[in-house]
């Protein structure tokens, strides 16, 4: 295949996505809005239709189109502040109810996915952290025991024969094993989500841009192009795709770029001596891998960020195929069928983030971390919006950052990525 053919969207589409609006009959007024149907949205606005309300979920592009389409459908249980990190900003108590909702965010996932009878290949048979170097495997255990110790879970410390039952690759010494997480098909995932709640009477609204919001008497005004609706109460569920809408948000989340490969189509034998288990993997490099087989076993997925400046997708889909070579030297000549990229959003402290904001509620900044945790918090934010006692969660009281230098534009990305490029070349 040559770089003029590779198709320049997710591998995921080609399942189809969600493409039924709501009729329009003239409304004009709701009790929620939501802006942003990802799974942060689309989670809440099932939970706020379940307790009755009546919701409207806009879209500005097409469901599927944000991070909710774009991502690897990986599921964990680790947040990007390692527990020890954690322990040592927070101490024991907070940061162990912190990772304890990770947890739940996982579990609640699955409920939810089950529940819903949505089919999204979802798999819980685990997932494998490989370790670049000594260094990164000491700190892996370090990690693990004190997981072990305060959260009471089962991983497995590998070394470098133990891994390869996992993965069949000369590039790392050794990683940590998670039982019960796994992956799903991200655009099966979003688009089962939105069949579910147009179902249940949810209003969805595609290609409908939210120009502004005022504040009125029992209220929020939202300016779409052409026309103004209403609603008693408005959730922010756009994440990295926020763009100047609320400025108070603007300034304190990260968009960050990630990029995604997929390979042509290979014989299933070879993904299989590849991968010999399908598990997902992220590996300890600070300008990280993370990839997986594609629920078929038959092609194999890699993420990361490639390159330091913005660099075409052709461009990237080199880089990314080069380090899939490294991965599994053993392979024939691999080749990327699909490229693509999207934006994680981070904040200033590399942690969720929920709340309300002039009035606004918002739930936002997964990291690495957001197919399990943005449906969580969606419907968490929900049940905040509905008042019910189930509402709080760990990362209520966190301070929602922002920096004096930060202009909504992340500008200090290259020099972090050139930092953790060094630090990957010294094996720090």
């Amino acid at each position: 295949m040559t770089k003029s053919d590779l198709k320049p969207f997710p591998y995921w589409w080609e399942s189809g996505l969600f493409t039924a609006d709501a009729e329009d009959m003239g409304k004009s007024r709701w009790d929620v809005v939501v802006i942003g149907a990802g799974y942060t949205g689309l989670n809440a606005a099932l939970t706020l239709k379940e307790n009755g309300l009546d919701v409207l979920v806009l879209e500005a592009g097409r469901i599927g189109e944000g991070a909710s389409g774009r991502n690897g459908g990986m599921l964990g249980r680790l947040l990007i502040p390692g527990l020890g990190e954690l322990c040592d900003e927070h101490g024991e108590r907070k940061a162990t109810e912190l990772y304890r909702e990770a947890c739940q965010s996982l579990d609640f996932t699955a409920d939810r996915v089950k529940n819903l009878g949505i089919e999204c290949d979802l798999e819980l048979a685990g997932r494998v952290f490989p370790a670049a170097n000594q260094r990164h495997l000491d700190a892996q255990k370090r990690g693990g025991d004190l997981r072990t110790r305060l959260l009471g879970t089962e991983e497995t410390l590998l070394n470098q024969n133990d891994i390869q039952a996992d993965l069949n690759s000369p590039l790392y010494v050794g990683g940590i094993s998670q039982p019960d997480t796994g992956s799903l098909h991200p655009g099966k995932y979003v688009t089962g989500l939105a069949e579910k709640a147009a179902e249940q009477g949810v209003d969805i609204w595609q290609k409908s841009s939210v120009t502004q919001v005022n504040e009125i008497h029992n209220g929020f005004e939202i300016i779409l192009q052409g026309r103004s609706i209403r609603a008693e109460n408005i959730l922010m569920a756009t994440n990295g795709y926020h763009g100047f809408l609320h400025a108070e948000f603007y300034h304190r989340i990260i968009p960050i770029g990630s990029s995604v490969i997929v390979t042509e189509e290979m014989e299933a034998e070879l993904v299989r001596n590849a991968m010999p288990t399908g598990k997902a993997m992220a590996d300890s490099f600070k300008v990280l891998n993370y990839f997986r087989p594609t629920p078929d076993g038959r092609r194999l997925l890699i993420g990361g960020r490639p390159s330091i400046f913005k660099t075409p997708l052709q461009k990237q889909a080199g880089i990314l195929e080069e380090r899939l070579r490294k991965i599994f030297p053993d392979l024939p000549e691999i080749r990327a069928e699909y490229v693509w990229s999207g934006n994680v959003a981070y904040g200033f402290n590399s942690l969720p983030h929920i709340g309300q904001m002039k009035g606004i509620y918002f739930a936002s900044g997964y990291g690495g971390s957001g197919v399990a945790m943005s449906g969580y918090m969606g419907h968490k934010a929900a049940l905040k919006i509905l008042n019910k006692s189930d509402h709080e969660t760990a990362f209520d009281d966190l301070p929602f950052e922002t920096r004096f230098y930060y202009n909504g534009q992340p500008w200090f990305l290259p020099l972090a990525m050139l930092g953790y490029k060094i630090k990957d070349k010294l094996g720090m």
